[in-house]
């Protein structure tokens, strides 16, 4: 019995000095993670990154001004439905369009089954498909967008009619589709303006998704103007109008706003909420498809609350990190992006860092591949505008300056001129894509069999 209690006393002895221990490294730990947590901090606001709810909100709309109303008016008549309950459903016009272009892979009508294309001009001209087309008419026309998003809420907030703005896209390339097909190239080419300028106004939401949407969507209206394109001559008009329209949608600055949102709405919140809040607070967190589980967030509230310091400074440089990339032309960053992955820093302690930091190195190089495919039809369009006036395509770019074009865009992924030659009676002309090498024209893939390393460049191949 001696040996016994004396081993528990031994056994007790060494559990409390673990105990001291620990509580020691703990408070040490705390103030050494909270210093540089908080130099962190000043440095990041001494850089003017935003770091409060307030600093994030997007100005207000007037009421007349504003496009969101007629975007939830839009949403309703497709049957998206966020405020209504029970949801509208779309009108039987509406749901079977939809259901076509859902029922196809290809934005290429061309490419579609005969049964669906004698459908789409029956199901164009319905009265409630030409009311929906008659609200994105009005709403084109607005300058501002702000559906007064609950950034607040953090992981919670609901972010309203992005599904039905990227289906309004695919709406109104085929109907630019079909209209060229009559024969009135003015108004198709006027639909594919007016969907690019919707797309446009989401670059007033500060929100990554939100640009996400807004650079799918323009992608579908080039690839649908360069399809009307190739079979028939741009109206001048309509050609420089597109040039200009085009040239707004590169600016850097509403990536750059994003990120300082996703920074404030979702790391901010997460790490401030487990720091401070109770698990009430955290259910957002906890209901989001992160699936967060509650053994988990405890275990981040309370014994790994020091760490959980170093792990918010972590956080803050990462996203500043990557901020900072669309600060540049893409082709200076990408070295740094393809050699040193931000997730590849995340120390393996930083658990919450690994859990809400998105692969965010990937968006700079799908904002580059948008950029790409916009300086291919803005030059694409000045080369058509050149030979409708020259009865030839140039032997080089540079023959489009200044008269077709103002300044001639490079390819973000090089920062050099983009490929070109005249092929036959058309042209080839196209960026080097993500890769940065010469895959001599090869289109991106598509379909359900595309690994994603498939190797492509970013075309356009006019045939006329």
């Amino acid at each position: 019995m001696k040996i016994v209690r004396k081993i528990m006393k031994w056994l007790g002895i060494g559990i409390g000095t673990l105990l001291v221990l620990i509580i020691l490294a703990s408070l040490i730990m705390n103030v050494i993670f909270g210093r540089e947590l908080r130099q962190t901090l000043a440095q990041q606001k001494a850089e003017g990154r935003a770091l409060t709810i307030a600093e994030i909100q997007p100005t207000p709309v007037p009421d007349d001004q504003n496009v969101a109303p007629l975007f939830q008016k839009a949403a309703e008549l497709m049957g998206y439905g966020f405020y209504t309950n029970p949801p509208p459903k779309a009108a039987p016009a509406i749901k079977e369009f939809s259901g076509l272009i859902n029922s196809n892979q290809t934005a290429d009508i061309s490419t579609w089954p005969a049964a669906h294309r004698e459908a789409l001009p029956r199901l164009i001209q319905a009265p409630e498909m030409q009311q929906l087309f008659t609200v994105l008419r009005e709403a084109s026309q607005k300058p501002g967008y702000n559906s007064n998003l609950k950034y607040e809420a953090g992981p919670g907030m609901i972010l309203p009619n992005l599904g039905s703005v990227r289906q309004i896209a695919r709406f109104l390339s085929i109907k630019a589709e079909l209209t060229a097909q009559n024969g009135n190239t003015d108004e198709a080419f006027s639909t594919v303006q007016e969907e690019l300028k919707l797309a446009d106004l989401l670059n007033q939401q500060p929100t990554l998704i939100s640009q996400l949407v807004r650079i799918a969507c323009d992608l579908i209206m080039i690839d649908c103007m360069e399809r009307i394109a190739d079979k028939t001559d741009v109206p001048a008009d309509q050609a420089r109008a597109l040039i200009a329209e085009l040239a707004q949608h590169t600016d850097a600055t509403p990536w750059i706003r994003a990120m300082d949102a996703e920074r404030v709405g979702i790391g901010l919140w997460c790490f401030q909420t487990l720091q401070h809040g109770s698990f009430r607070d955290l259910n957002p967190l906890l209901s989001t498809e992160m699936n967060v589980p509650r053994w988990l967030v405890w275990g981040l509230k309370y014994p790994y609350a020091p760490i959980l310091k170093k792990d918010f400074t972590v956080y803050l440089k990462l996203m500043s990190q990557v901020q900072d990339y669309y600060k540049v032309p893409y082709w200076k960053a990408a070295e740094t992006i393809r050699n040193h992955p931000t997730d590849q820093q995340i120390p393996r302690y930083c658990i919450l860092t690994r859990l809400i930091f998105p692969s965010l190195d990937r968006v700079p190089t799908r904002k580059a591949e948008h950029d790409a495919a916009i300086a291919v039809a803005r030059v694409g369009l000045g080369l058509k505008l050149f030979k409708q006036k020259n009865g030839a395509y140039p032997d080089t770019l540079d023959k489009l300056a200044p008269e077709f074009l103002e300044n001639i865009p490079v390819d973000p992924f090089t920062g050099k001129a983009l490929i070109y030659r005249k092929v036959d009676g058309g042209f080839m002309l196209y960026s080097l894509g993500p890769n940065q090498q010469d895959d001599n024209g090869t289109p991106k893939p598509t379909g359900n069999k595309v690994t994603g390393k498939e190797p492509y460049d970013i075309v356009w191949k006019c045939a006329r």
